[in-house]
């Protein structure tokens, strides 16, 4: 919810829909507070990015636990994204290989949102492998476009 209330201006000029399926009380593993919030804002500002020129304008976040791991994804009914372009889009720099997201770049969606998706990606999925996890896309869930998912085990 904190970080959802640094792109509430965005969230309703653009009229997003952001629908949160998460305990109210969830906690994460054992990590540095930075890096949680890196991982939730990167995630949440791509998803933002691929919807922003898209008629369906709706964004999924999950979050959930089991004993063994604690799982946080986000979905979008945004651009997708090629499955060819999964990994490659974790590699530091790799900000737009389909070139769909900055066709008609406008100066308010980068000075928000910054510009690019790679070297955030790059960032989750360090702090992730960091505590032993996974993040990785997978096949959308029905309706949306492009779908990531973080696993972090619980450390013993």
């Amino acid at each position: 919810n904190n970080v959802l209330e640094s792109f509430d201006y965005f969230i309703k000029l653009k009229n997003i829909k952001v629908d949160i399926d998460c305990p109210e009380y969830l906690k994460t593993p054992s990590m540095i507070e930075p890096e949680v919030y890196s991982i939730v804002i990167n995630l949440i500002s791509n998803a933002i990015k691929v919807i922003i020129d898209t008629g369906e304008k709706n964004i999924k976040i999950e979050a959930s636990k089991t004993d063994s791991e604690f799982r946080f994804s986000v979905k979008d009914t945004g651009i997708g994204l090629n499955e060819k372009y999964w990994e490659r889009v974790f590699e530091p720099l790799v900000s737009d290989p389909e070139e769909k997201i900055y066709t008609n770049p406008n100066i308010l969606y980068s000075s928000i949102l910054g510009t690019g998706t790679g070297i955030g990606l790059s960032i989750v999925k360090e702090i992730v492998n960091k505590y032993g996890g996974s993040v990785e896309f997978r096949t959308p869930s029905k309706g949306y476009k492009t779908e990531i998912e973080v696993v972090i085990p619980w450390q013993k």
